[in-house]
Order: C-alpha cells, then sequence, then structure tokens
C-alpha cells in the first residue's frame, strides 16, 4: 500500500512481484504506483504498474464486458503496449491464418498456389480495403473474380475485416513503438 506516499526517485520495482489484481483496492493502488512513477519518469514501471492496473480492473465485476475483453486483447497482443515483438508476432500469425484461408478458398476454384494466397493477404495490409470497392486489375482473370461472382459478399467481408485487422495491427505496433522510445 503506497497511498499518500513520496517514493524516491531512485526506487526500484525490479525484482519485486505484485500478485494482487483481485482486492478492491487494487486498481487504485496501481494506479497510485503508476502516477509516482510517470512522476519519477521511471517509464518501464509506469507501464508495468500501467499493466498491473489494467488487469486489476478486468477483474472488478463493475467493469463493462466490451472494456474486460478489448483489455484482455491488448494485454494477448501487445502486453498493453509494452511488447512490440509481440504484436509482431501475433500480426504475422494473423497474416498466416488469412493466407492458409484464402488458399482452402481458392482451392475450390481450381488448384492456387501458396503464393496467390499470400499475395491476397497482404494486399489486405499494403493496400487495405482494395477488394472491397472493386476488383483490381491483378485479379481479373483469377480464381478471385469467380469467388466475386458466386459469393459477392463472402470474400469483401473478410478481405475488409483482414484489412480492419491490419490497419489495428500497425496503429497498436507503432504507439508500442512509440511507448517503447518514450521509455528510454
Amino acid at each position: 500500500k503506497f497511498f499518500g506516499s513520496q517514493l524516491h526517485q531512485e526506487t526500484k520495482f525490479q525484482d519485486s512481484e505484485f500478485l494482487d489484481i483481485s482486492s478492491e483496492s487494487a486498481v487504485e493502488a496501481y494506479r497510485t504506483l503508476k502516477v509516482a512513477m510517470a512522476s519519477c519518469k521511471a517509464r518501464d514501471d509506469e507501464g508495468r504498474f500501467y499493466s498491473l492496473e489494467q488487469k486489476s480492473l478486468r477483474k472488478r465485476e463493475d467493469t463493462p464486458f466490451l472494456v474486460k475483453f478489448l483489455s484482455m486483447l491488448y494485454e494477448v497482443t501487445s502486453d498493453y503496449g509494452r511488447s512490440p515483438e509481440r504484436l509482431i508476432k501475433v500480426f504475422l500469425l494473423v497474416t498466416a491464418v488469412f493466407t492458409a484461408g484464402y488458399y482452402a478458398l481458392g482451392q475450390s476454384y481450381g488448384p492456387i498456389g501458396w503464393q496467390e494466397a499470400f499475395s491476397l493477404s497482404t494486399t489486405q495490409i499494403f493496400k487495405p480495403f482494395e477488394i472491397v470497392v472493386g476488383i483490381p486489375k491483378y485479379a481479373e482473370n483469377t480464381w478471385i473474380v469467380h469467388i466475386l461472382s458466386d459469393y459477392p459478399g463472402l470474400l469483401r467481408v473478410i478481405c475488409g475485416f483482414q484489412s480492419l485487422l491490419s490497419i489495428a495491427f500497425i496503429a497498436l505496433f507503432l504507439l508500442a513503438l512509440r511507448w517503447r522510445f518514450m521509455r528510454e
């Protein structure tokens, strides 16, 4: 409990373990430590206490489900902005899953290669929503046109969803990178 305490600028929490994320006062306790670390410009500790504050907030019954879900997603993907490396791994995994999905979807229209599926997947990263708004020139004589004619909304919804995820991952990566450089 550090309520009302003044911490010396050289206070270190490196080998400390903080296990309480369930008590009534946990959110406020970690918020107090986060603010104290921010005033000392101890960015790593500030980020650590922010993540503990968010985990504690998730344990509260009065926290709305959407806030809990988004908090959990933020933790899993980037440890609350403290791990850009984890975010890159998740982003690559999601891209691989979509590539496999496009490959499987394209197989029903004849044999396609992994390269075509990967190309469609990376297009959603570098040219988001291109398939959603129209058929790009490179896709005019491919299996993509057949899927779009047989199931007009299916591929557009899938590609649109991947585009949204890609934009979100890139934004989170930039925020995590910003946090990393602010701390050091």
